[in-house]
């Protein structure tokens, strides 16, 4: 589920996954039937094996996914959907996946009347934090305020007014602005023990140099 937990009542999206026998991904397509047989939902997986449906959960229901391809994948099996919780908050993205808007949108419902806290924290630094306060039967829309600059793996998190958690997601901010890292080294291939060197360089999207602080690790190629 987006924010961690399906809410009865709440809409959401549930997030999939597919690998096979070797733990590699593979493209599947499926359905989602609720404990009554009922279809819910089509979904089929987009890139990586991954795929994303909708779903607002009713009260004493539970869902399974059910594979259709490739065919044989599930063999008759299904897969369960984490239970609907009673009561809480959903947390839902307002796909930005450029980064066209300065500011990270969210969408927040919850199935009481009450005043929560969003905050935005991207490498364990608080960019934004916005307060508002949810009514049963509709989604507030929160928009965090940030620079374009801010890129990478942004943590959103949801909380009451004790400061206790009630969602969380991670969204990736700035889809296309990574920065560019690339390694040159001075010779083709080395003699083992031999002396190697390396130059590192990092760039922005634009192509501009940029500091930043970097790992290195070496492997055996023969060995992966």
């Amino acid at each position: 589920p987006e924010g961690g937990d399906l809410v009865t009542g709440l809409p959401s999206r549930v997030y999939l996954a597919a690998k096979d026998a070797q733990n590699e991904p593979v493209e599947v397509e499926g359905q989602v039937f609720d404990d009554r047989g009922t279809l819910v939902s089509d979904f089929k997986s987009t890139y990586g094996g991954m795929a994303r449906v909708s779903l607002t959960p009713a009260k004493d229901r539970s869902y399974n996914v059910k594979l259709t391809r490739p065919k044989g994948a599930s063999a008759g099996k299904t897969f369960a959907i984490p239970a609907a919780k009673a009561s809480g908050c959903t947390l839902r993205s307002v796909d930005d996946f450029t980064s066209s808007d300065n500011d990270v949108k969210v969408k927040v419902q919850c199935t009481e009347k009450q005043d929560v806290l969003a905050t935005a924290v991207l490498r364990e630094k608080l960019l934004a934090k916005l307060a508002v306060q949810t009514v049963p039967g509709a989604a507030a829309t929160i928009s965090l305020p940030m620079g374009k600059d801010a890129v990478g793996a942004l943590r959103v998190t949801l909380f009451d007014t004790g400061q206790r958690p009630l969602a969380e997601r991670l969204i990736y901010r700035g889809l296309g602005n990574e920065m560019r890292v690339s390694v040159k080294a001075d010779r083709k291939s080395y003699s083992p023990r031999e002396k190697v060197t390396l130059t590192v360089e990092t760039k922005d999207a634009a192509g501009k140099p940029v500091a930043a602080d970097v790992a290195l690790a070496v492997v055996d190629d023969t060995v992966l």
